[in-house]
């Protein structure tokens, strides 16, 4: 590969992570989580697995939206999740 083909590599590669890392963070992920995903996210295999993993499972930030809602319904005392 020359390196004309490196460098595009690396720019879309780029890309990729931040918008992986946008996606993750308004889906509610953060710290080392977010990481592990946009990581894995940019490798074929995992990609797959990483698209299964968010399309069965509930988000974070749709347990923070169920547990405000709650609150407000006074189900849950303040500060209790």
């Amino acid at each position: 590969m020359s390196d004309a083909d490196w460098l595009t590599f690396l720019i879309v590669a780029l890309i990729l992570g931040v918008l992986f890392w946008l996606l993750f963070s308004k889906m509610g992920y953060r710290g080392k989580a977010r990481w592990w995903l946009v990581l894995s996210s940019l490798f074929p295999f995992f990609f797959v697995i990483n698209l299964f993993v968010v399309c069965l499972i509930t988000w974070p930030i749709q347990q923070e939206l169920k547990a405000l809602k709650k609150q407000i319904a006074g189900e849950l005392p303040p500060g209790k999740r």
